[in-house]
């Protein structure tokens, strides 16, 4: 269930290092099914540990090589470091429904919740 919450609150997942088997790899499922975009970081070919990032990347995840591949693929403001000016802008529209804003506003103060302190306060129930 966590997995599935964090998946949804984010524009994109980055998977480090991940075997075939484990948390991250059903964190990126979720995010791929949210429709978020999944990243992930190569490995060295012979190390278990990679074996996820490298399924992931098979099977079209975005490769990670460095961190301006998360801002391009994004659409976020790209700043040029010379200059410390934009240096391109790329629109993207994000919004919240209804039932996301009202997820969302719970977590506001900073304060840490489980799912069944969140269905309580939202009234909304667990998929």
């Amino acid at each position: 269930m966590r997995n599935r919450i964090v998946s949804g609150m984010c524009q994109g997942l980055i998977v480090v290092e991940s075997d075939l088997y484990c948390g991250s790899m059903i964190s990126a499922r979720f995010a791929a099914e949210q429709s978020r975009t999944v990243f992930a970081v190569p490995g060295r070919i012979d190390q278990s540990t990679s074996r996820g990032c490298h399924q992931l990347i098979r099977e079209g995840a975005s490769l990670l090589a460095k961190p301006e591949d998360v801002v391009e693929e994004l659409g976020y403001l790209l700043i040029d470091k010379s200059t410390n000016e934009p240096a391109e802008a790329v629109s993207q529209s994000f919004q919240l429904s209804e039932d996301e804003q009202l997820i969302m506003k719970q977590f506001e103060g900073g304060e840490v919740l489980d799912m069944d302190r969140l269905i309580d306060r939202t009234g909304k129930s667990s998929p």
